[in-house]
């Protein structure tokens, strides 16, 4: 199969119709292509697949070379609520070298030890504890997302405080996180520290961000 029919390949995933048995015999073939990009693909489509083999798949995925390879399985694991995802995400977030793969593990961790209903006491006291050792603001992002997944009264007023961030990329992170917990009861909120950044935002794709998860705003 040649690179083209690959990405068309890859592309298909995305349909529902798409993603049999046989389709997903290719899919784990493709898992070891030696093109990064097509095996980050992998693991971003790999949701669609009902199939036993999709979490299998995926934390393979984790132990890519790549980071952006593991840092899209991570994200995928976030809809697999299992134990040994959730021990796969907290290796990961003790081992991972490359910051944003290791924020992506967070943000799946979280969502899936909200599933698994584990203690949010705990998880938010280790959380706090490791806070202030960390020095990617990615990850403190992804922890504080964390921390108002389990509760924290005061996490969302550090999520806002990231819109502030003087890394723009941090910036749209802030905002595509917020735009996830519109549906809460946090929406005026949420709504009015954004309009505040766009009145001193220059930068286009941050701009663009804010765009796509609050067209209401622009």
């Amino acid at each position: 199969m040649d690179d083209e029919h690959k990405l068309n390949f890859l592309d298909n995933c995305f349909d529902d119709d798409f993603c049999t048995e046989e389709h997903f015999a290719v899919l784990r073939a493709l898992a070891y292509d030696a093109d990064p990009y097509v095996r980050s693909q992998v693991a971003c489509t790999a949701v669609n697949f009902i199939n036993p083999g999709t979490k299998d798949l995926l934390l393979q995925l984790t132990h890519d070379e790549d980071p952006l390879v593991r840092a899209e399985a991570y994200d995928s694991l976030s809809l697999f609520p299992y134990d040994d995802v959730e021990k796969c995400l907290l290796d990961a977030i003790e081992e991972e070298w490359d910051p944003i793969a290791r924020s992506y593990a967070i943000f799946s961790w979280a969502d899936v030890a909200v599933a698994l209903c584990r203690n949010g006491n705990d998880a938010a006291a280790w959380i706090r504890q490791r806070l202030p050792r960390e020095k990617s603001e990615h990850c403190r992002l992804a922890f504080c997302y964390a921390l108002h997944g389990f509760g924290d009264g005061a996490a969302l007023s550090d999520l806002m405080g990231f819109l502030r961030s003087r890394d723009y990329h941090i910036r749209c992170a802030a905002v595509s996180t917020l735009a996830e917990l519109m549906a809460e009861t946090h929406r005026a909120d949420i709504e009015r520290a954004v309009k505040d950044l766009l009145t001193r935002e220059t930068t286009k794709s941050v701009k663009a961000t804010v765009a796509q998860c609050f067209p209401q705003l622009v």
